[in-house]
């Protein structure tokens, strides 16, 4: 059976059942199911896009998701381009799982059998020649994540339909090229991974119906340089604005009940706990006085922070808070602080008994643990890959596992005395 024969019987038998539960007569059906072959198989000859000697073609999607009345006056949905759907049916209606036409630019129906669409499926156009696709205005759930085609990473434009109520989990991750997006009033939620290391995104406007950011909503946004948290966000999931080197300001609306902003800081509302410092924020940084803790991640991967002072308020710094931060050279910490101390901008507990934090961009090959010390923390000296070497006094009888991850050049002498304490230890 040759190509176009392919493309066109399973049409052929979708409108053999039509027909027959219609109870049409014979001759009208073949009438019809003659004149549907020559279209397609003229239509099919006419696109020399679909000739590629058996190869499917990726995607090439650069613009997507305007709403029917942007789309081309003379684009409509014919009999023949309905039956390229494959498609569920969900709770609220149709979920379209899968698109095998041959359109580059394709409307997709408001209905199908009489059913709203509500939802496009992950992959439903990883293959094929479409640009462009004009989406209903019944659709409710924006799930186009999970393409990993070249062509799909290529979209720089996304306009996403009025209607949706929410952008699903990693719908435009890696998406390299995105550059806009915009977003109508009627989202209340923003998935995990949504937009994670969407690389050219530099602005996101979040309209004042969404309540939710999910976990690493924005995660690696790396041109993101600026976001506004309306009045109407309850929940920021952990690690949404992570990785963003270029973001200088995250600024809240003063109607915000759960969240506020510390001249363009994140926190909660009552400005005591400090959740995110933007990623692209350079030299040093003084925590205000009247912050008790900083949260997980909350100053991760600030490449160009030198510098932190933290004031004898804070009394809770969670896990992870100074990782990988690669030019601090000292975390600070003022003398009438109970909780916590510093040697040499080396972050400890007040007793000096357990070393949390050596920073980063402190360049010395060498280093001497005090004889105070029992604990050494998780990710006290993750990725300080300019120590050679590191004195363990006797005293020192826990290491957490990943201690030391990312120490590539530490001397044999080092890795051996670290094993004998924590055998799980690792390097890499």
């Amino acid at each position: 059976m040759g190509n176009n024969a392919r493309k066109v019987w399973p049409y052929m038998m979708k409108l053999n059942n039509v027909f027959l539960k219609l109870n049409l007569p014979n001759v009208l059906l073949l009438t019809f199911i003659v004149s549907l072959i020559i279209m397609i198989i003229v239509g099919c000859e006419q696109n020399p896009k679909t000739q590629n000697d058996g190869k499917t073609n990726e995607s090439n999607i650069t613009e997507i998701s305007q709403m029917h009345d942007d789309a081309p006056a003379n684009l409509e949905n014919e009999p023949a381009e309905l039956f390229a759907y494959e498609y569920d049916y969900e709770n609220e209606g149709i979920r379209i799982t899968s698109y095998s036409g041959t359109k580059i630019r394709v409307k997709i129906p408001d209905t199908i059998e009489s059913i709203p669409v509500v939802s496009i499926g992950i992959k439903c156009f990883t293959v094929g020649e479409v640009v462009e696709i004009y989406c209903p205005e019944t659709l409710r759930v924006f799930e186009w994540g999970g393409m990993k085609s070249e062509k799909f990473t290529e979209i720089n434009k996304i306009t996403i339909p009025y209607g949706v109520t929410k952008i699903a989990a990693e719908t435009f991750k890696d998406c390299g090229s995105l550059k806009e997006v915009k977003i109508p009033s009627t989202v209340r939620e923003i998935g995990m991974n949504a937009f994670r290391n969407c690389g050219s995104l530099k602005n996101v406007t979040l309209p004042d119906s969404v309540t939710k950011i999910n976990d690493k909503a924005f995660i690696w946004c790396r041109a993101l340089e600026t976001i506004m948290i309306p009045y109407s966000i309850t929940e920021i999931g952990s690690y949404a604005l992570v990785g963003c080197s270029s973001l200088m300001n995250i600024s809240v609306d003063d109607g915000n009940t759960v969240y506020a902003d510390i001249d363009g800081v994140l926190s909660d509302k009552s400005k005591t706990t400090l959740i995110q410092f933007p990623g692209g924020r350079e030299g040093a940084y003084s925590i205000p006085n009247g912050v008790t803790k900083i949260g997980t991640e909350a100053f991760a991967y600030c490449n160009m922070l030198t510098n932190v002072t933290v004031p004898n308020s804070v009394t809770k710094i969670n896990d992870r808070a100074f990782i990988d931060c690669s030019s601090l050279t000292g975390i600070n910490v003022d003398q009438g602080n109970a909780v916590y101390s510093d040697i040499d901008g080396v972050l400890f507990t007040k007793d000096e008994t357990i070393l949390m934090q050596f920073p980063q961009g402190n360049e010395m090959d060498t280093y001497e643990i005090p004889s105070t010390v029992r604990e050494i923390g998780a990710n006290a000296f993750r990725n300080c890959g300019s120590l050679t070497d590191v004195t363990l006094p006797d005293s020192v009888t826990k290491i957490n596992d990943n201690a030391f991850v990312g120490c590539s050049s530490l001397s044999g002498g080092t890795k051996k005395r670290i094993l004998q304490i924590n055998p799980n230890a690792s390097f890499k």
